[in-house]
């Protein structure tokens, strides 16, 4: 019975301290707030791309995948980062927002900007 505490005691430090809420992903895995901001704006441009009639005409030649895999190269990150960035977001929610309010923000400014062009 002995021979079993030490290692139980180790998987629980080791869990404790890996599921603590402030700890980040390894910097390999986070993507810094204003690269994110940048892929979210980029991502709702090519989701709002894919739901116009232009595109489902063209629909088969392209993977919604592939178009958000460029999105990723694009900004020199990886879809495992991307995702291990947004579930720590997801357990701080009021940076999330403010992040999305960002996004909103930017988005807002190039819808205007097409209405000054036109």
């Amino acid at each position: 019975m002995k021979s079993l505490r030490v290692p139980v005691i180790i998987i629980l430090l080791v869990i404790f301290f890996a599921c603590r809420p402030g700890n980040t992903p390894p910097k390999r895995y986070f993507i810094s707030r204003d690269t994110l901001v940048s892929i979210l704006v980029d991502l709702h441009l090519v989701y709002s791309m894919q739901s116009t009639f232009e595109y489902m005409n063209i629909a088969e030649a392209y993977d919604s995948v592939d178009l958000y895999s460029r999105v990723y190269a694009k900004h020199g990150v990886t879809k495992a980062a991307f995702d291990s960035t947004i579930f720590y977001y997801s357990k701080h929610p009021e940076d999330l927002v403010k992040i999305y309010d960002e996004v909103i923000m930017k988005l807002t400014m190039m819808q205007d900007s097409l209405k000054i062009e036109h």
